[in-house]
């Protein structure tokens, strides 16, 4: 109940930093994008199976926002989680994307656990808040059932908490 709690604390503060900076960037009004390296941190704080596990990503994002009376976004990315502390290195590349609306964060990815010897595929759905440049998220692992080799990935990522942010490289005015 603690970890829920500390959660929900941070997400409310860093809400409370994202609107109050959204706030006084108002005054350029209109459709943007952008494109950048996305960096990650995922953990997986499963109460079944005691083996925490940290998760590193880093990838290429791509995003067009628009800021109008409300801001909103739509995010789109290509990238690669690392499991730090598995007993094998294991590489999940991954496809997905977002949408953000009112601070509120919605997307589905797509996953392939791999040890380079064997992998699966897993549908991972998130819901946070966040925007264009952060993401806080929980996300529930939805695995497809491909492989007979689904016991050795199952346990990686079940259900993890995220943070994403979005270090913008370059930025487009598209029109007002």
């Amino acid at each position: 109940m603690k970890k829920y709690l500390i959660f929900i604390i941070a997400v409310i503060f860093l809400q409370l930093i994202f609107f109050s900076s959204n706030a006084q960037r108002r005054s350029v009004r209109g459709i943007h994008k952008e494109a950048g390296i996305m960096t990650g941190y995922h953990i997986n704080l499963d109460d079944v199976y005691s083996d925490t596990k940290h998760i590193v990503e880093l990838g290429y994002f791509r995003n067009r926002y628009f800021k109008y009376i409300e801001s909103g976004s739509a995010n789109y990315f290509v990238s690669n989680e690392f499991v730090l502390n598995s007993e094998k290195m294991l590489f999940v590349p991954k496809i997905g994307g977002y949408l953000g609306l009112h601070g509120i964060s919605a997307g589905l990815d797509l996953a392939y656990y791999t040890d380079l010897c064997n992998g699966t595929f897993q549908i991972i759905p998130n819901i946070g808040f966040g925007g264009k440049r952060m993401k806080i998220a929980i996300s529930p692992v939805l695995p497809i059932y491909s492989s007979d080799n689904l016991g050795e990935f199952y346990n990686v990522k079940r259900m993890s908490y995220s943070v994403i942010v979005n270090i913008p490289i370059s930025k487009n005015f598209l029109s007002t």
